[in-house]
C-alpha cells in the first residue's frame, strides 16, 4: 500500500510555501516535517500586501470533526461557482452559505471575500482578486504558461489562536488576465486530539489569512520543428500497418513506464523533423492502441543523434499552448531509437477522458522539448479577513436499517445522514478489501437525475461502517430520491 503520508512530504516538500504552513499542514494529516531546508523563490507579478484586517457581524454555529485527509481534490469546478456562474440554488444557499461581499484594497490588489457555505465539518470560503493597475494575475507567452489549476494560495482559518491550512482552488480560465476567482477549502483533521485539534468555532471569531500567491508556470524549449503540424508529419511518412506492433511486458524496454508497451520495427524512411537536432529523423509513425489498454494514440519512431543525450521531447497543442509529456518514452532494440507515444488523454484540454486520437486531430500538435515545471510565489505579504458566519447544513438523518449484498456478503447499513455538502454512514460491514472508482456512488434524484459523488470509495472499512464522504459539490438533501453505493440502491 502506497505511504500517504510520506507520498505528501515529498510533495509538499516541492511547493514554494512558507515552512509555517507545509508544517501545520503536515501536522493536520500526522505526518510531521522537521526538515526546513526548501527555499522560497519570491518573483514579483503582482502583490499582496501586508496586513488588511477585514471584519462583518454574524454569529457561529457548530463546525465539526473529519475523520479524513485535510484537503479536499482540486479542479476547475468549485463548490459554489464555476467561472464565474454560481451553481448553488438561492434555495440551498439560504440554508448554508452567509453573504459576505466585502472588499479589502492594498496598494495595487483587492480583494473581494464573497461568501461561505458549511456544513458541520466542512466550509468553503469564495473570494476574488484583481490588480488595480491591469497587471496579469498568470503568465502566457511562447514559451511559458501559467497552469491554472495549479495556482493557490497560502491559506489559513485561525481560530483561538490556532491557524488551520485551507486548501485553495482557482475557478476561472484567466478571460480577464488581471482577474481571478478562488475557493478556500476545510476539509477537517484526521483525528481530533490535544496536539491535533479539530476546528470548532461555535460562537468564536474566525480569521481568513491568505498569504503567498504560489504561481506553477510550464515552460518548455523549441526544437526548430520543421513542420506546421504533426499531421504534416503522419502524411510524409508510410504508416505503421497494425500487424507490425508487438507487445512487450513492462520492464522488458530500457526507461519503459513500467506498463506493458507496444515495439514496432525500424522504418525504412529517415525524414528529418528539427533544426536543433540535424541528425536525428522519424523513421516511422502510426495509430495504435496503448499495451495497457484499448485507446488509440500515435506511435512515433524516432532515431536520435548517438553523439548527443537523447532529447526530452513532449507535445504542444498548438491552439491552446499546452504542453505535456508523451504517454510513454522508451528506447527500442536499436541503440538511440525511442519511441514517444501521443494520447489525447494527456492533454488536459480533452479533460482526460480517454479519447482515441483521429489522423484529424494531429494537426493541433507540435513536438517541443525540455517541458519543465517552475514553482514562483508571486506574493509575501498577509492579507486578513477576519469574520463570522450565521448558518450550517447539517442536513437530514436516515435511520434504515437495511441489509445489502456486498461481493457476496451481507451488509447491514445502520443510518445514513446527509448534509449539502457530506455523506456518513453507519453500520455493519466485513472485514475485506473493496475498491471502487468515485463514479460507482451517485444520488438519484427526485427528478430521476444522477449526481455522483465526487469521493472515492475506498475498502478501509472493516467490520465496523463509519464513513464519511466529501461530496465534491453542493446537494439539497430534500431533493434525493436514493443513494447508489457498492452496487445496491439505498431508498433514502
Amino acid at each position: 500500500m502506497t505511504d500517504f503520508k510520506k507520498t505528501y512530504r515529498a510533495a509538499l516538500s516541492k511547493e514554494s510555501l512558507s515552512e509555517e504552513f507545509k508544517k501545520e499542514t503536515l501536522r493536520m494529516i500526522g505526518a510531521e516535517d522537521t526538515d526546513t531546508r526548501n527555499k522560497i523563490h519570491f518573483k514579483k507579478l503582482a502583490v499582496i500586501p501586508v496586513a488588511a484586517v477585514l471584519v462583518i457581524a454574524a454569529c457561529v454555529t457548530a463546525l465539526g470533526l473529519y475523520k479524513g485527509y485535510p484537503f479536499a481534490v482540486g479542479g476547475a469546478s468549485g463548490h459554489v461557482y464555476v467561472d464565474g456562474v454560481k451553481l448553488v440554488s438561492d434555495t440551498v444557499f439560504e440554508q448554508i452559505g452567509t453573504n459576505i461581499n466585502q472588499k479589502i484594497t492594498n496598494g495595487n490588489m483587492e480583494i473581494l471575500v464573497k461568501d461561505i457555505i458549511c456544513d458541520d465539518v466542512s466550509f468553503y470560503i469564495n473570494f476574488d482578486l484583481q490588480t488595480l493597475d491591469g497587471s496579469p494575475l498568470q503568465e502566457n507567452s511562447e514559451f511559458r504558461k501559467s497552469l491554472l489549476s495549479a495556482q493557490s494560495l497560502e491559506a489559513y482559518i485561525e481560530c483561538e489562536g490556532t491557524k488551520y491550512p485551507l486548501h485553495t482552488n482557482r475557478l476561472d480560465k484567466a478571460a480577464v488576465p488581471n482577474q481571478a476567482s478562488f475557493e478556500a477549502a476545510y476539509n477537517g483533521v484526521k483525528t481530533n486530539s490535544a496536539q491535533n485539534p479539530a476546528l470548532k468555532p461555535e460562537g468564536k471569531q474566525l480569521k481568513l489569512i491568505l498569504g503567498n500567491f504560489v504561481d506553477t508556470v510550464l515552460t518548455h524549449q523549441s526544437i526548430g520543428f520543421k513542420f506546421n503540424n504533426l499531421a504534416e508529419v503522419y502524411n510524409s511518412v508510410e504508416h505503421i500497418p497494425d500487424s507490425a506492433y508487438t507487445k512487450v511486458q513492462a520492464g522488458t524496454l530500457q526507461n519503459d513506464t513500467g506498463d506493458d508497451v507496444y515495439t514496432f520495427p525500424l522504418g525504412t524512411q529517415g525524414l528529418s523533423f528539427s533544426d536543433k537536432y540535424p541528425n536525428s529523423y522519424i523513421d516511422s509513425i502510426g495509430i495504435h492502441s496503448l499495451g495497457y489498454d484499448e485507446r488509440k494514440v500515435l506511435y512515433i519512431g524516432i532515431v536520435t543523434d548517438k553523439n548527443q543525450p537523447t532529447p526530452d521531447f513532449a507535445f504542444k497543442n498548438i491552439s491552446t499552448g499546452d504542453v505535456f509529456e508523451a504517454t510513454s518514452v522508451y528506447s527500442l532494440e536499436q541503440e538511440g531509437r525511442i519511441t514517444l507515444a501521443l494520447s489525447l488523454n494527456a492533454d488536459i484540454s480533452f479533460g482526460f477522458n480517454r479519447t482515441d486520437i483521429k489522423p484529424e486531430d494531429l494537426k493541433n500538435y507540435i513536438i517541443v522539448c525540455n517541458r519543465s515545471r517552475e514553482k514562483i510565489s508571486r506574493t509575501k505579504g498577509l492579507c486578513n479577513a477576519v469574520f463570522t458566519v450565521d448558518k450550517v447544513g447539517l442536513g437530514k438523518v436516515f435511520t434504515l436499517n437495511k441489509k445489502i449484498t456486498v461481493m457476496n456478503e451481507e451488509w447491514q447499513i445502520a443510518s445514513i445522514r446527509l448534509t449539502p455538502l457530506n455523506l456518513y454512514i453507519e453500520g455493519k460491514g466485513s472485514d475485506i478489501k473493496l475498491e471502487y472508482e468515485h463514479d460507482k456512488a451517485y444520488f438519484i434524484m427526485n427528478n430521476g437525475e444522477k449526481l455522483y459523488i465526487n469521493s472515492d470509495i475506498d475498502g478501509l472499512l472493516g467490520e465496523t461502517i463509519d464513513l464519511r464522504l466529501a461530496l465534491g459539490t453542493v446537494v439539497n438533501p430534500n431533493e434525493v430520491s436514493s443513494l447508489h453505493i457498492w452496487g445496491n440502491d439505498i431508498e433514502l
